[in-house]
């Protein structure tokens, strides 16, 4: 494969989208500012590159336990105008190649994304949250699918979250396995592939055969693997119903480089374990630059909560994409209480570069109504938050701040 265009991307990448339950339904801002990110950002991926979204089905239960797909029933309706809405809304975007995968029951988030792959008919993906977006420009797109079809042992390549972004020092002196940070794999003059030791569910490519082999673990795991791990250890990677990846493999993976320094596995006995698993982290160079491609990614919703970011994406002289100004929605709310809705306003001039994963920025929240209030963060960020109350469990809102919500087009 030589330097990709536009059109030769097309045929090579599939864009898989994992949708589920949300307080935010029957909103489809979540997702449309998924992937408006990925048009804005990944040089190559266009409208025009396939889509499939994979919407997870749900059990009906007195009380919401999103995570496990548990929903109220006067959520049902939400989420089932959502599923329409989301049709709806890939034809406003102009997406030309998409499939929406309905699942009859809840399945999780590692076996949605197994039904998505098993669906994909390009031999790479890109597998995506619904509630993340890319915040920072790529253009090594070609040159690195070239780079995961030439080396066997890369399986998975995650874009960096500010959860991710310390993962090398991690290595380093968290679990003393120093040696994995030189099997780094160089990519253009400024990007390399960091080695990663966890399997992070947010934004990552892959290589739909190879990623597939991670769902039968006791079939493609090395036979010296196999010995010196054991049966039950390779057992317990098994992604079943419900599982996040991350939360069951990506643990166990980690808990498999613990366990081998532990008992001083050899550095080649380390290596092979590595290149089994192939997953990197998109990483930037030097490695102490102040400027690092770090936190490409942005969460746009955390547990318990819909924060809704419109972000207005503006390139500047080093072609690295971050926000310039964005208005984040955050809602938290308990079984029988109205709860503070705020939304938080950030004025630098560049992009923050900690991410909406910042704890202070959702750490507001008290019943009752206010004017405003200021936040303090990390490195001085001054944030202004205009609140509005939140009725019967967040389906009812009562706006106090109605300023225009600026988007990514």
């Amino acid at each position: 494969m030589s330097a990709e265009t536009g059109c030769d991307l097309q045929a090579l990448m599939t864009i898989l989208v994992i949708t589920s339950p949300s307080p935010s339904n029957p909103s489809t801002f979540l997702i449309r500012n998924c992937l408006q990110s990925i048009y804005a950002c990944i040089k190559g991926l266009t409208p025009r590159t396939p889509v499939i979204v994979v919407m997870d089905g749900y059990n009906v239960a007195p009380e919401a336990r999103l995570k496990r797909g548990r929903i109220t029933a006067d959520m049902v309706q939400m989420y089932e105008d959502y599923k329409s809405a989301v049709s709806t809304m890939c034809a406003d975007m102009n997406l030309q190649d998409f499939r929406i995968e309905k699942l009859p029951t809840h399945h999780g988030f590692a076996l949605g994304v197994k039904r998505g792959l098993e669906l994909c008919t390009t031999k790479h993906c890109m597998i995506c949250q619904h509630d993340r977006i890319f915040r920072k420009a790529f253009d090594q797109l070609p040159n690195l699918l070239m780079l995961m079809d030439s080396n066997t042992d890369i399986r998975y390549v995650g874009f960096p979250t500010i959860t991710s972004s310390t993962h090398r020092s991690q290595i380093q002196n968290r679990y003393q396995l120093s040696h994995l940070n030189t099997l780094s794999i160089s990519l253009g003059a400024s990007y390399q592939l960091q080695p990663c030791i966890f399997w992070f569910d947010s934004q990552h490519l892959c290589l739909v055969e190879r990623y597939l082999e991670i769902y039968q673990p006791k079939v493609f795991i090395p036979k010296e693997m196999m010995t010196y791990l054991g049966w039950n250890f390779v057992s317990n990677m098994k992604l079943k119903k419900g599982d996040f990846i991350e939360d069951r493999f990506g643990q166990m993976q980690r808990k498999c480089f613990i366990e081998m320094r532990a008992r001083n596995a050899e550095i080649p006995e380390l290596e092979r374990a590595f290149k089994w698993f192939g997953s990197y982290l998109v990483w930037t160079r030097p490695l102490d630059s102040k400027d690092a491609w770090h936190a490409s990614i942005a969460q746009i919703k955390s547990e318990g909560a819909a924060a809704l970011l419109p972000a207005h994406i503006e390139s500047d002289e080093s072609e690295t994409c971050g926000v310039s100004h964005s208005e984040v929605t955050i809602l938290k709310y308990k079984e029988s209480e109205a709860h503070i809705i705020g939304v938080i306003r950030e004025y630098p001039s560049q992009g923050f570069e900690r991410g909406l994963e910042t704890p202070g920025l959702a750490c507001y929240e008290e019943s009752g109504k206010i004017d405003e209030v200021s936040i303090s963060l990390e490195q001085h960020h001054e944030f202004s938050a205009q609140v509005f109350v939140s009725h019967l469990r967040g389906r009812t809102l009562d706006f106090i701040d109605r300023t225009p919500m600026p988007s990514l087009t």
